[in-house]
């Protein structure tokens, strides 16, 4: 049995747009802008790459991405470039 998490991903490095994210996440959850941002994959690639240092750190073993909307695919072909390999 593997400990799988999904979580939505954006990798950005516009800090505006993390903050629009940020905001939205919080919105829909009911939850403070930064609660809301450590439940989701957010921020440049330092910032992500530690987001799943954590989540390996607790025993996470796969990472589902979730896109919202699909229309950041950007943000997951980064992701396959810039973090993936870090921890394959």
């Amino acid at each position: 049995v593997k400990r799988t998490i999904q979580a939505p991903l954006w990798l950005t490095d516009d800090q505006a747009f993390k903050e629009r994210v940020a905001q939205g996440m919080a919105a829909a959850s009911g939850r403070s802008p930064e609660e809301a941002a450590r439940s989701v994959l957010l921020g440049n690639v330092d910032e992500v790459k530690a987001q799943v240092k954590a989540y390996q750190g607790a025993g996470v073993e796969e990472i589902y991405c979730a896109q919202w909307p699909r229309t950041h695919i950007e943000s997951l072909r980064r992701f396959s470039e810039e973090i993936i390999p870090e921890f394959a």
